[in-house]
Protein backbone atom coordinates (compact mmCIF):
# COMPACT_ATOMS: atom_id res chain seq x y z
CA UNK A 1 0.00 0.00 0.00
CA UNK A 2 1.37 3.58 -0.32
CA UNK A 3 0.05 5.58 1.17
CA UNK A 4 -2.52 4.40 4.57
CA UNK A 5 -3.49 8.33 5.19
CA UNK A 6 -5.51 8.31 1.89
CA UNK A 7 -8.15 7.61 3.48
CA UNK A 8 -10.80 9.74 5.35
CA UNK A 9 -12.83 7.34 8.01
CA UNK A 10 -10.46 5.15 10.29
CA UNK A 11 -12.64 2.45 12.60
CA UNK A 12 -10.48 0.67 15.50
CA UNK A 13 -12.40 -2.70 16.66
CA UNK A 14 -10.61 -3.02 20.40
CA UNK A 15 -9.41 0.62 20.31
CA UNK A 16 -9.26 0.06 24.13
CA UNK A 17 -5.37 -1.67 23.69
CA UNK A 18 -2.43 -0.02 24.35
CA UNK A 19 -0.90 -0.01 21.48
CA UNK A 20 -4.30 0.56 19.13
CA UNK A 21 -5.04 3.53 21.29
CA UNK A 22 -1.52 4.72 20.32
CA UNK A 23 -2.40 4.36 16.33
CA UNK A 24 -5.67 5.68 16.58
CA UNK A 25 -4.31 9.25 18.28
CA UNK A 26 -1.60 8.99 15.97
CA UNK A 27 -3.94 9.39 13.13
CA UNK A 28 -6.14 11.83 15.03
CA UNK A 29 -3.16 14.29 15.28
CA UNK A 30 -2.19 13.93 11.89
CA UNK A 31 -5.97 15.70 11.66
CA UNK A 32 -8.06 12.38 10.43
CA UNK A 33 -11.30 11.20 11.12
CA UNK A 34 -11.17 8.24 14.26
CA UNK A 35 -13.08 6.28 15.48
CA UNK A 36 -13.12 3.22 18.11
CA UNK A 37 -15.50 0.96 20.22
CA UNK A 38 -13.95 -2.09 22.85
CA UNK A 39 -15.45 -3.43 26.03
CA UNK A 40 -15.73 -0.71 29.05
CA UNK A 41 -11.62 0.58 29.91
CA UNK A 42 -10.18 3.58 30.96
CA UNK A 43 -8.70 3.92 27.71
CA UNK A 44 -12.05 4.67 26.08
CA UNK A 45 -12.64 7.83 28.27
CA UNK A 46 -9.00 9.47 27.58
CA UNK A 47 -9.53 8.93 23.61
CA UNK A 48 -12.88 10.35 23.94
CA UNK A 49 -11.70 13.47 26.11
CA UNK A 50 -8.86 13.63 23.04
CA UNK A 51 -11.71 14.02 20.94
CA UNK A 52 -11.86 10.50 19.29
CA UNK A 53 -15.30 8.97 19.01
CA UNK A 54 -15.41 6.35 21.05
CA UNK A 55 -18.12 3.15 21.79
CA UNK A 56 -18.73 0.79 24.62
CA UNK A 57 -19.78 -2.72 22.62
CA UNK A 58 -19.82 -4.00 19.22
CA UNK A 59 -22.39 -2.79 16.44
CA UNK A 60 -22.48 -2.93 12.95
CA UNK A 61 -23.71 0.96 13.23
CA UNK A 62 -20.40 1.98 14.28
CA UNK A 63 -19.02 1.66 11.09
CA UNK A 64 -21.23 2.57 8.47
CA UNK A 65 -19.67 5.53 7.32
CA UNK A 66 -15.80 4.21 7.30
CA UNK A 67 -13.19 3.59 4.97
CA UNK A 68 -11.10 1.02 6.66
CA UNK A 69 -11.36 -1.25 9.57
CA UNK A 70 -8.14 -2.12 12.12
CA UNK A 71 -8.27 -4.68 15.00
CA UNK A 72 -6.85 -6.56 17.51
CA UNK A 73 -5.97 -9.73 17.83
CA UNK A 74 -7.76 -10.09 21.21
CA UNK A 75 -11.04 -9.31 19.45
CA UNK A 76 -13.11 -12.55 18.46
CA UNK A 77 -13.57 -13.42 14.80
CA UNK A 78 -17.20 -13.11 14.96
CA UNK A 79 -17.35 -9.33 15.86
CA UNK A 80 -20.38 -7.73 14.40
CA UNK A 81 -17.98 -4.75 13.00
CA UNK A 82 -16.03 -6.87 11.48
CA UNK A 83 -18.30 -8.71 9.86
CA UNK A 84 -19.84 -5.94 8.24
CA UNK A 85 -16.66 -4.60 7.28
CA UNK A 86 -16.17 -7.25 5.21
CA UNK A 87 -19.49 -7.77 3.85
CA UNK A 88 -19.29 -4.08 2.66
CA UNK A 89 -15.61 -4.68 1.33
CA UNK A 90 -14.19 -2.63 2.94
CA UNK A 91 -10.70 -2.71 4.10
CA UNK A 92 -9.66 -4.46 6.77
CA UNK A 93 -6.55 -5.10 8.27
CA UNK A 94 -5.01 -6.64 12.02
CA UNK A 95 -3.05 -4.10 13.86
CA UNK A 96 0.31 -5.47 12.95
CA UNK A 97 -0.43 -5.42 9.34
CA UNK A 98 -1.63 -1.27 10.02
CA UNK A 99 1.69 -0.90 11.81
CA UNK A 100 3.83 -2.38 9.15
CA UNK A 101 1.83 0.62 6.53
CA UNK A 102 1.81 2.84 9.53
CA UNK A 103 5.67 2.84 10.13
CA UNK A 104 6.57 3.15 5.51
CA UNK A 105 5.06 6.90 6.24
CA UNK A 106 8.60 7.80 8.02
CA UNK A 107 12.03 7.49 6.42
CA UNK A 108 13.85 5.64 9.21
CA UNK A 109 11.85 3.28 11.76
CA UNK A 110 13.37 2.27 14.79
CA UNK A 111 11.76 -1.63 16.10
CA UNK A 112 12.57 -2.46 19.50
CA UNK A 113 11.90 -6.56 19.64
CA UNK A 114 12.58 -8.85 22.39
CA UNK A 115 10.72 -10.76 25.39
CA UNK A 116 11.56 -8.73 27.47
CA UNK A 117 12.23 -4.81 27.96
CA UNK A 118 10.56 -3.73 24.67
CA UNK A 119 8.48 -0.48 26.79
CA UNK A 120 11.07 0.49 28.87
CA UNK A 121 13.96 0.08 25.78
CA UNK A 122 11.84 2.13 22.83
CA UNK A 123 11.07 4.91 25.97
CA UNK A 124 14.33 5.32 26.83
CA UNK A 125 15.35 5.62 23.19
CA UNK A 126 12.51 8.36 22.15
CA UNK A 127 13.70 10.09 25.45
CA UNK A 128 17.25 10.40 23.83
CA UNK A 129 15.97 11.32 20.79
CA UNK A 130 13.91 13.98 21.92
CA UNK A 131 16.40 15.12 24.23
CA UNK A 132 18.78 15.79 21.23
CA UNK A 133 16.17 18.00 19.51
CA UNK A 134 15.63 14.69 16.76
CA UNK A 135 11.70 15.16 17.04
CA UNK A 136 10.54 11.20 16.85
CA UNK A 137 7.39 10.01 16.33
CA UNK A 138 6.87 7.21 18.87
CA UNK A 139 4.68 4.58 19.72
CA UNK A 140 4.58 2.78 22.55
CA UNK A 141 3.23 0.23 24.60
CA UNK A 142 2.73 1.92 28.12
CA UNK A 143 2.11 5.67 29.07
CA UNK A 144 5.30 7.59 29.48
CA UNK A 145 5.15 11.28 30.97
CA UNK A 146 7.81 12.49 28.30
CA UNK A 147 5.00 12.30 26.07
CA UNK A 148 1.68 12.61 27.92
CA UNK A 149 0.79 9.11 27.27
CA UNK A 150 1.79 6.16 24.46
CA UNK A 151 2.13 8.22 21.57
CA UNK A 152 3.93 11.01 19.99
CA UNK A 153 4.11 12.82 16.76
CA UNK A 154 6.88 14.14 15.85
CA UNK A 155 8.61 14.59 12.46
CA UNK A 156 8.19 11.67 9.66
CA UNK A 157 11.63 11.02 9.95
CA UNK A 158 12.17 8.86 12.98
CA UNK A 159 9.47 6.39 14.25
CA UNK A 160 10.49 4.84 16.95
CA UNK A 161 7.70 1.81 18.03
CA UNK A 162 8.18 -1.37 19.90
CA UNK A 163 7.55 -4.65 17.49
CA UNK A 164 5.93 -7.65 19.02
CA UNK A 165 6.76 -11.14 18.74
CA UNK A 166 2.99 -12.22 19.11
CA UNK A 167 2.19 -14.74 16.46
CA UNK A 168 4.91 -12.76 14.42
CA UNK A 169 3.38 -9.38 13.99
CA UNK A 170 6.52 -7.60 14.13
CA UNK A 171 7.54 -9.43 10.78
CA UNK A 172 5.59 -6.29 9.25
CA UNK A 173 7.76 -3.89 10.19
CA UNK A 174 10.78 -2.87 7.81
CA UNK A 175 13.09 -1.17 10.24
CA UNK A 176 16.38 1.23 9.77
CA UNK A 177 17.25 -0.28 13.07
CA UNK A 178 16.06 -3.14 15.42
CA UNK A 179 17.03 -4.28 18.40
CA UNK A 180 16.34 -7.09 20.26
CA UNK A 181 16.47 -7.08 23.80
CA UNK A 182 16.45 -10.69 24.64
CA UNK A 183 14.88 -14.07 23.68
CA UNK A 184 12.97 -16.14 25.88
CA UNK A 185 9.99 -18.98 25.66
CA UNK A 186 7.08 -17.06 25.21
CA UNK A 187 4.06 -17.51 23.14
CA UNK A 188 4.65 -21.07 22.95
CA UNK A 189 1.15 -21.94 22.30
CA UNK A 190 1.99 -20.53 19.15
CA UNK A 191 5.48 -21.27 18.19
CA UNK A 192 5.42 -24.49 20.25
CA UNK A 193 8.65 -24.74 20.50
CA UNK A 194 12.07 -22.13 21.32
CA UNK A 195 13.60 -22.58 18.04
CA UNK A 196 10.50 -21.55 15.80
CA UNK A 197 10.33 -18.45 17.68
CA UNK A 198 14.43 -18.45 17.31
CA UNK A 199 13.33 -18.46 13.88
CA UNK A 200 11.11 -15.38 13.82
CA UNK A 201 13.27 -13.26 15.70
CA UNK A 202 15.73 -14.05 12.44
CA UNK A 203 13.05 -13.12 9.69
CA UNK A 204 12.51 -10.09 12.08
CA UNK A 205 16.42 -9.25 11.99
CA UNK A 206 16.83 -10.01 8.22
CA UNK A 207 13.81 -7.18 8.28
CA UNK A 208 16.38 -4.39 9.72
CA UNK A 209 19.18 -2.52 7.70
CA UNK A 210 21.12 -2.11 10.93
CA UNK A 211 20.81 -4.43 13.93
CA UNK A 212 21.68 -4.22 17.57
CA UNK A 213 21.21 -7.56 19.88
CA UNK A 214 22.12 -8.53 23.50
CA UNK A 215 25.84 -10.06 23.45
CA UNK A 216 24.10 -13.50 25.13
CA UNK A 217 22.05 -14.04 21.91
CA UNK A 218 24.63 -12.41 18.90
CA UNK A 219 25.10 -16.49 17.90
CA UNK A 220 21.62 -16.63 16.62
CA UNK A 221 22.45 -13.35 14.03
CA UNK A 222 25.03 -11.83 11.90
CA UNK A 223 26.61 -8.35 11.67
CA UNK A 224 24.86 -6.96 14.77
CA UNK A 225 26.06 -4.69 17.33
CA UNK A 226 26.15 -6.20 20.89
CA UNK A 227 25.31 -4.86 23.85
CA UNK A 228 26.15 -6.54 27.29
CA UNK A 229 27.23 -6.66 31.03
CA UNK A 230 30.94 -7.51 30.72
CA UNK A 231 30.61 -7.89 27.27
CA UNK A 232 29.73 -6.51 24.09
CA UNK A 233 30.36 -3.61 21.94
CA UNK A 234 28.28 -1.42 24.22
CA UNK A 235 29.67 -2.72 27.58
CA UNK A 236 28.38 -2.14 31.29
CA UNK A 237 31.18 -2.44 34.04
CA UNK A 238 31.87 -2.50 37.59
CA UNK A 239 28.44 -2.78 38.45
CA UNK A 240 27.77 -1.33 41.97
CA UNK A 241 23.96 -2.14 43.61
CA UNK A 242 22.47 0.13 46.26
CA UNK A 243 19.02 -1.25 47.45
CA UNK A 244 17.83 -2.22 44.08
CA UNK A 245 19.67 0.84 41.79
CA UNK A 246 22.62 0.53 40.17
CA UNK A 247 25.62 2.09 39.11
CA UNK A 248 28.16 0.76 36.23
CA UNK A 249 31.10 2.31 34.37
CA UNK A 250 29.92 2.53 30.30
CA UNK A 251 32.78 0.82 27.98
CA UNK A 252 32.17 1.25 24.12
CA UNK A 253 34.11 -0.91 22.11
CA UNK A 254 36.62 -1.37 24.55
CA UNK A 255 36.78 2.30 25.34
CA UNK A 256 36.04 3.74 28.74
CA UNK A 257 33.61 6.74 28.65
CA UNK A 258 31.93 7.52 32.03
CA UNK A 259 30.08 5.82 34.76
CA UNK A 260 26.65 6.34 34.42
CA UNK A 261 24.02 5.77 37.59
CA UNK A 262 20.17 5.35 36.82
CA UNK A 263 17.31 6.31 38.29
CA UNK A 264 15.26 3.18 37.74
CA UNK A 265 15.83 0.19 39.64
CA UNK A 266 16.68 -2.89 38.41
CA UNK A 267 20.00 -5.19 37.24
CA UNK A 268 17.61 -5.57 33.86
CA UNK A 269 17.38 -1.99 32.93
CA UNK A 270 21.39 -1.81 32.46
CA UNK A 271 20.82 -4.07 29.60
CA UNK A 272 17.66 -1.93 28.24
CA UNK A 273 19.94 1.29 28.71
CA UNK A 274 22.52 -0.04 26.69
CA UNK A 275 20.37 -1.39 24.07
CA UNK A 276 19.47 2.88 24.03
CA UNK A 277 23.23 4.11 24.13
CA UNK A 278 23.86 1.55 21.26
CA UNK A 279 21.03 2.88 19.18
CA UNK A 280 21.61 6.49 19.64
CA UNK A 281 24.83 6.61 19.08
CA UNK A 282 24.45 5.06 15.88
CA UNK A 283 22.31 7.61 15.00
CA UNK A 284 25.05 10.11 15.76
CA UNK A 285 23.67 11.50 19.13
CA UNK A 286 26.82 13.33 21.24
CA UNK A 287 27.32 10.70 23.76
CA UNK A 288 26.90 13.27 26.38
CA UNK A 289 23.41 14.21 25.32
CA UNK A 290 22.36 10.32 25.58
CA UNK A 291 24.04 9.81 28.91
CA UNK A 292 22.17 12.84 30.42
CA UNK A 293 18.84 11.65 28.86
CA UNK A 294 19.26 8.21 30.09
CA UNK A 295 20.75 9.27 33.97
CA UNK A 296 17.23 11.29 34.15
CA UNK A 297 15.00 8.85 32.65
CA UNK A 298 12.01 8.03 34.59
CA UNK A 299 9.86 4.74 33.79
CA UNK A 300 6.90 3.95 32.24
CA UNK A 301 3.47 3.84 34.19
CA UNK A 302 2.81 -0.05 35.46
CA UNK A 303 6.87 -0.55 35.22
CA UNK A 304 7.37 -0.87 38.96
CA UNK A 305 5.05 2.10 39.38
CA UNK A 306 4.90 3.43 43.09
CA UNK A 307 0.94 4.44 43.27
CA UNK A 308 1.75 5.93 47.12
CA UNK A 309 2.24 5.08 50.18
CA UNK A 310 -0.44 3.74 53.28
CA UNK A 311 0.74 4.00 56.67
CA UNK A 312 4.78 3.39 55.38
CA UNK A 313 3.71 0.64 53.36
CA UNK A 314 4.15 1.61 49.64
CA UNK A 315 1.71 0.17 47.15
CA UNK A 316 3.37 -0.72 43.89
CA UNK A 317 2.28 -2.06 40.53
CA UNK A 318 4.82 -3.91 37.73
CA UNK A 319 3.55 -5.52 34.28
CA UNK A 320 5.60 -8.36 34.70
CA UNK A 321 3.82 -11.45 33.42
CA UNK A 322 6.34 -13.75 32.42
CA UNK A 323 8.31 -15.99 34.56
CA UNK A 324 11.28 -13.55 34.38
CA UNK A 325 10.11 -10.69 34.14
CA UNK A 326 8.16 -11.56 38.07
CA UNK A 327 11.68 -12.81 39.19
CA UNK A 328 13.05 -9.40 38.58
CA UNK A 329 10.18 -7.39 39.97
CA UNK A 330 10.35 -9.38 42.80
CA UNK A 331 14.13 -9.33 43.58
CA UNK A 332 13.73 -5.37 42.95
CA UNK A 333 11.00 -5.22 45.85
CA UNK A 334 12.96 -7.33 48.03
CA UNK A 335 16.20 -5.21 47.66
CA UNK A 336 13.99 -2.29 48.36
CA UNK A 337 12.41 -2.88 51.26
CA UNK A 338 12.69 -6.50 52.83
CA UNK A 339 9.10 -7.21 53.72
CA UNK A 340 6.66 -8.25 50.47
CA UNK A 341 2.93 -8.21 50.21
CA UNK A 342 2.53 -10.10 46.64
CA UNK A 343 -0.60 -9.91 44.92
CA UNK A 344 -0.25 -11.77 41.38
CA UNK A 345 -2.88 -12.53 38.74
CA UNK A 346 -1.31 -14.84 35.94
CA UNK A 347 -2.01 -13.57 32.18
CA UNK A 348 -3.63 -16.33 30.21
CA UNK A 349 -4.08 -19.79 30.65
CA UNK A 350 -1.98 -20.89 27.65
CA UNK A 351 0.62 -18.55 29.12
CA UNK A 352 0.52 -20.28 32.38
CA UNK A 353 0.21 -23.87 31.52
CA UNK A 354 3.09 -23.78 29.05
CA UNK A 355 5.87 -21.70 31.65
CA UNK A 356 4.10 -23.50 34.45
CA UNK A 357 7.03 -24.69 36.14
CA UNK A 358 8.91 -21.38 35.89
CA UNK A 359 5.82 -19.67 37.26
CA UNK A 360 6.06 -21.82 40.28
CA UNK A 361 9.73 -21.40 40.60
CA UNK A 362 8.95 -17.50 40.67
CA UNK A 363 7.69 -16.76 44.35
CA UNK A 364 9.88 -19.30 46.56
CA UNK A 365 11.91 -16.23 48.06
CA UNK A 366 8.81 -14.53 49.32
CA UNK A 367 6.75 -14.89 52.59
CA UNK A 368 3.58 -14.21 51.86
CA UNK A 369 1.51 -14.44 47.94
CA UNK A 370 -1.93 -13.95 47.06
CA UNK A 371 -3.09 -15.23 43.39
CA UNK A 372 -5.96 -14.03 41.60
CA UNK A 373 -7.73 -15.77 38.74
CA UNK A 374 -6.19 -16.13 35.57
CA UNK A 375 -6.89 -13.18 32.94
CA UNK A 376 -8.29 -14.58 30.10
CA UNK A 377 -8.32 -12.09 27.41
CA UNK A 378 -8.56 -13.97 24.06
CA UNK A 379 -8.94 -17.60 25.79
CA UNK A 380 -11.69 -19.74 27.73
CA UNK A 381 -10.77 -21.27 31.27
CA UNK A 382 -8.24 -24.13 31.71
CA UNK A 383 -8.02 -25.82 34.62
CA UNK A 384 -4.41 -26.70 34.39
CA UNK A 385 -3.35 -22.78 33.80
CA UNK A 386 -5.79 -21.59 36.47
CA UNK A 387 -4.65 -19.92 40.03
CA UNK A 388 -5.71 -22.92 42.05
CA UNK A 389 -3.64 -24.59 39.60
CA UNK A 390 -0.41 -22.97 39.85
CA UNK A 391 -1.04 -22.22 44.03
CA UNK A 392 -1.24 -25.97 44.25
CA UNK A 393 2.04 -26.66 42.45
CA UNK A 394 3.39 -23.89 44.74
CA UNK A 395 2.11 -25.66 47.67
CA UNK A 396 3.22 -22.96 50.39
CA UNK A 397 1.16 -21.85 53.38
CA UNK A 398 1.68 -18.68 52.63
CA UNK A 399 0.10 -18.67 49.07
CA UNK A 400 -3.62 -18.71 48.43
CA UNK A 401 -6.01 -18.07 45.92
CA UNK A 402 -8.01 -15.12 45.98
CA UNK A 403 -11.29 -14.79 44.73
CA UNK A 404 -13.07 -11.86 46.70
CA UNK A 405 -11.60 -8.60 46.89
CA UNK A 406 -12.47 -8.38 50.57
CA UNK A 407 -11.18 -11.16 51.36
CA UNK A 408 -8.09 -9.48 49.83
CA UNK A 409 -7.99 -6.18 51.53
CA UNK A 410 -8.22 -7.94 54.69
CA UNK A 411 -5.17 -9.75 53.57
CA UNK A 412 -3.05 -6.57 52.77
CA UNK A 413 -3.99 -4.80 55.56
CA UNK A 414 -1.52 -7.21 57.74
CA UNK A 415 0.94 -5.73 55.80
CA UNK A 416 2.44 -2.99 58.41
CA UNK A 417 6.03 -2.19 56.32
CA UNK A 418 7.83 -2.56 53.18
CA UNK A 419 5.61 -2.40 50.68
CA UNK A 420 2.84 -4.28 48.35
CA UNK A 421 3.50 -5.63 44.88
CA UNK A 422 0.82 -5.74 42.39
CA UNK A 423 2.30 -8.00 39.17
CA UNK A 424 0.18 -8.86 35.96
CA UNK A 425 -0.73 -7.17 32.64
CA UNK A 426 -4.90 -7.56 33.55
CA UNK A 427 -7.13 -6.24 35.38
CA UNK A 428 -5.05 -5.94 38.09
CA UNK A 429 -3.84 -2.45 37.83
CA UNK A 430 -8.05 -1.90 38.40
CA UNK A 431 -7.44 -3.94 41.83
CA UNK A 432 -4.15 -2.34 42.46
CA UNK A 433 -5.65 1.58 42.43
CA UNK A 434 -9.23 0.25 44.23
CA UNK A 435 -7.38 -0.72 47.26
CA UNK A 436 -4.79 2.40 47.39
CA UNK A 437 -7.65 4.88 46.54
CA UNK A 438 -10.06 3.22 48.93
CA UNK A 439 -7.35 2.90 51.81
CA UNK A 440 -5.92 6.81 51.25
CA UNK A 441 -9.43 7.81 51.33
CA UNK A 442 -9.90 6.22 54.68
CA UNK A 443 -6.51 7.71 56.23
CA UNK A 444 -7.47 11.48 54.87
CA UNK A 445 -11.26 10.22 56.32
CA UNK A 446 -9.94 9.69 59.88
CA UNK A 447 -7.40 12.61 59.76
Amino acid sequence: MENILKFNKYHFVGIGGISMSALALLLHKMGKNVSGSDVKCTKLQELKKNGINTFVGFDKKHIKDCDIVIYNYAVQNNNPEIEYAKEKKLLVLDRATFLGYFANLFSKTISVAGTHGKTTTTAMISCGLLRAGMMPTVHIGGDYKLINGNCYLGANKFFVTEACEFRESFLSLNSYIGIITNIEEEHLDYYKNKNNLIRAFQKFANNCANLIVNYNIKCYFQKAKTFGINNGDYCAKNLKNKKGNYTFDLYIYGEYICKIALKVGGKFNILNALACVACCDYLGIDKKRIINALMMFENVDRRFEILGNINGVDIIQDYAHHPTEIKNSIRLAIQKYGNVYCVFQPHTYSRTKTLFSKFVSCFSCLNHLAILPTYASREYYDYDGSAEALAKAINKDNCRVMTNYTNLKKWLEEAKEGCILFIGAGNIIEVAKKYYFQANKKIKKSN
